[in-house]
């Protein structure tokens, strides 16, 4: 007799689970690549500042695939 609380599916990850994290990462990482391309539209004039803006922005899209738990490498 299984464990009270035990859960009774696989715990092997299927190959559906493999497509959305790759996918939800790579959403992620799209929509604040999109989100860097505005912001950078607009910041001609001081061009010191974009460098921050690229690498703070590919650290947030890390960071925030890491916490919805899809692929923050692709992201």
């Amino acid at each position: 007799m299984p464990a009270y609380g035990a859960n009774e599916s696989s715990p092997r990850p299927t190959p559906a689970s493999f497509f959305l994290v790759s996918l939800g990462g790579t959403a992620v990482g799209l929509l604040f690549a999109f989100l860097l391309a505005l912001i950078t539209r607009f910041t001609k004039r001081v061009r010191i500042i974009e460098p921050l803006f690229v690498f703070l922005l590919a650290y947030v899209a890390y960071l925030a695939a890491e916490m919805v738990s899809l692929s923050s490498i692709l992201a």
